[in-house]
């Protein structure tokens, strides 16, 4: 490989940024996370994107917008979480 080669396809640290961003079933939320994707797609940013969905069961159950963003992680229901719960 040419040195002009070699520069262009070598690994460079940026390409192991990691974007995450949490959502959760909510129309709104929905159209901001397809929002985000596909301003990240556009302008070619490196690296990898995950969202982090956070729904009810019933929610998550007729949800149909898991295509959003192909790396989308499901978590629990935090709803019952006591917002007064001293940690």
């Amino acid at each position: 490989a040419t040195p002009a080669t070699a520069k262009a396809t070598a690994h460079r640290e940026i390409d192991d940024y990691h974007y995450v961003f949490s959502a959760d079933c909510k129309p709104y939320m929905t159209w901001q996370a397809r929002a985000l994707y596909d301003s990240w797609r556009r302008i070619g940013a490196p690296g990898r994107i995950t969202r982090v969905l956070t729904c009810d069961d019933d929610s998550l159950a007729t949800y149909d917008h898991m295509d959003v963003v192909p790396d989308t992680v499901v978590c629990g229901d935090f709803s019952r979480i006591d917002a007064n719960d001293f940690y």
